[in-house]
C-alpha cells in the first residue's frame, strides 16, 4: 500500500469458525483508531470460454478490494458430483456474483438448465446476495468478430 494513504491495511490470517463458516478479517487502521471489516467470499459464475477475461477483471477486482474470488475454473460443468462441490462453494460464500455474455452454457441432463443458471438458482433459494454483471449486445457481437478473425 501507498505511504500517501492514511489507511493501513494488515490482513489476519486468524481464522475465526462460527457455524461451520469460515470468517477472515482485516483491519484498517485510520489515524488512532483500528477497524475490523469481514473479509467477503464471492462466487464468480458465468459460462467459461467466452467470458474468460470478464471472469478474470471480476477476480482481480475482488482481489485488489481484498477480498477471496471463489469459482470452478477448474473444473468443467457437467457431472452430478461437481455440481454438488460447487454447491458447497456458494453455500460457503457470502456473494453470488453472476456474469452474462451471449452463451446460455452446458445443459445440465436432468434439469434441462444450464449449470450457470443452476448455480444462479441454487444461491438464490440459499438467500446469499446476487450481484449481476450483465454484457451489452454491442460488447458481445464485438467479442464473436474477433474471435472470428483471430481463427
Amino acid at each position: 500500500m501507498s505511504r500517501k494513504s492514511a489507511c493501513d491495511r494488515h490482513v489476519h490470517f486468524t481464522v475465526f469458525r462460527q457455524k461451520k463458516i469460515c470468517y477472515n478479517y482485516i483491519t484498517e487502521r485510520k489515524g488512532d483508531r483500528t477497524h475490523i471489516r469481514k473479509k467477503l467470499q464471492v462466487f464468480v459464475s458465468s459460462t467459461y470460454l467466452d467470458l474468460i477475461e470478464e471472469r478474470q477483471a471480476a477476480v482481480e477486482a475482488i482481489l485488489d478490494a481484498g477480498h477471496i474470488s471463489a469459482g470452478m475454473e477448474l473444473f468443467k460443468a457437467g457431472n452430478e458430483s461437481q455440481l454438488k462441490t460447487i454447491y458447497q462453494w456458494i453455500d460457503e460464500s457470502d456473494v453470488y456474483m453472476l456474469i452474462l455474455g451471449g452463451r446460455y452454457g452446458t445443459v445440465e441432463p436432468k434439469s434441462g438448465k444450464s449449470y450457470t443458471q443452476l448455480e444462479y438458482e441454487y444461491a438464490c433459494s440459499k438467500k446469499i446476495p446476487v450481484f449481476a454483471i450483465l454484457l451489452s449486445e454491442t460488447l458481445i457481437t464485438l467479442k464473436k468478430h474477433n474471435r472470428t478473425k483471430a481463427s
